[in-house]
């Protein structure tokens, strides 16, 4: 190739990777409550660059204008002791680790996965609806000391799974192994006693994927002009098309999950007799937090009837969430949302339904408060169905 059409060539790749960063128009919330609006020009580990750059731990949010698939039934998934989903199919164990192939990104290369940052392995994901909301309750509500093998006619053994590949499950069932034909697993919830998430110091970035995964990383850097390069937990890499990216959600010294923080009490008043505990990074029955087909990484699931308190710490300075019935209420389910600061109501939602979409809490000052109070009320329905989410519920701090 002569110089000219090399150069021309290269002027070709360049124009093409700035059209499809032009593309990619983001809106970005920052630490400071602004709302920033434009195309992505850059990303590099410490930074995200817009007009201008700014520093990923004044991030609270990224959001690309994508709405994420639902997880379709007959889907396989990773589920992680983070809290993490991927639509994955598990290949084989070998020497503690998971060989894994993505289920829709199929030219993306195998990767491997310590088992224990694994909460569960999901071979055959139920169509919504009770079946699906079982398996999620039970995967996450085990108990230690086994392996929990769901099989795919609804039977539940507590047992030890020993080996895993394309045609075979091998358990280990009081000292005697058993070979199961891997189509007859449903699904496997690993022992949570051996789970342990590699702990991280600095900014955690949260990726909502187009397919439905959520993938979290400790740092990301913008790679081929279209593509983004994530560092994982476990010190590996992932290359993800910007194209293929929803959201990302950031959390550091700037940002806290409410949910990492443990409520000073927890009231839950029955309608009847059913008991509802408050569950973090969950709904109430153990699924993913969804609203109107839209998932988030953070947030609590809670029961009509239910009242949460938190501390306000010193530096707490607002906070943030978006409301809803969790999308396992519809066709039912009615509530009111309020939130509550020094025992004083500041916010009340009107009657929520499971046919409404997601509300945004207006931003709660907390500088000079002592305690934030989250409350969910029965609406016109009493308590049918009434699974609701507090998602993407942070604090907002100030700069240290």
């Amino acid at each position: 190739m002569s110089l000219m059409r090399r150069s021309l060539a290269a002027i070709l790749l360049l124009t093409l990777a700035a059209a499809a960063r032009a593309e990619d128009r983001v809106t970005v919330l920052d630490a400071d409550g602004r709302e920033l609006k434009g195309p992505l020009q850059g990303w590099t580990k410490s930074a995200i660059v817009l007009k201008d750059p700014l520093p990923v731990e004044q991030i609270v949010s990224i959001d690309f204008g994508r709405t994420a698939d639902p997880l379709k039934a007959g889907a396989a998934a990773l589920t992680f002791a983070n809290g993490d989903t991927w639509l994955a199919r598990p290949i084989e164990m070998a020497d503690e680790t998971l060989k894994v192939g993505w289920e829709r990104y199929t030219p993306w290369p195998i990767q491997v996965v310590p088992l224990e940052t694994l909460s569960s392995l999901i071979l055959d994901l139920p169509a919504p609806g009770p079946a699906r909301r079982n398996l999620w309750r039970d995967l996450e509500t085990r108990s230690g000391g086994a392996d929990l093998v769901v099989l795919s006619n609804g039977e539940r053994t507590a047992d030890q799974l020993l080996s895993l590949d394309g045609a075979f499950v091998e358990i280990d069932r009081s000292g005697n192994p058993i070979k199961l034909d891997r189509r007859r697993v449903r699904a496997i919830g690993l022992d949570p006693d051996l789970s342990s998430f590699p702990a991280t110091t600095g900014p955690r970035l949260v990726f909502r994927l187009r397919d439905g995964s959520r993938v979290t990383a400790i740092a990301a850097e913008q790679v081929e002009g279209d593509a983004v390069r994530l560092r994982l937990p476990w010190q590996a890499d992932v290359i993800v098309p910007l194209g293929e990216i929803c959201r990302c959600d950031v959390f550091g010294p700037r940002v806290q999950p409410l949910a990492e923080r443990t409520p000073t009490s927890v009231v839950h008043t029955p309608f009847l007799s059913s008991k509802w505990p408050l569950v973090v990074n969950r709904n109430v029955w153990r699924g993913p937090l969804r609203i109107r087909n839209r998932e988030f990484a953070t947030g609590l699931g809670m029961h009509s009837q239910t009242v949460a308190r938190f501390a306000v710490e010193p530096g707490d300075r607002e906070f943030r969430a978006i409301v809803g019935l969790d999308d396992e209420a519809a066709p039912r389910g009615s509530v009111r949302f309020r939130v509550a600061v020094d025992g004083q109501d500041v916010w009340t939602s009107p009657e929520l339904t499971s046919q409404s979409p997601p509300l945004a809490v207006p931003p709660v000052p907390l500088t000079g408060a002592g305690e934030l109070t989250l409350i969910v009320d029965f609406g016109e329905q009493a308590d049918v169905s009434d699974y609701a989410n507090w998602c993407d519920a942070v604090i907002l701090r100030g700069p240290r």
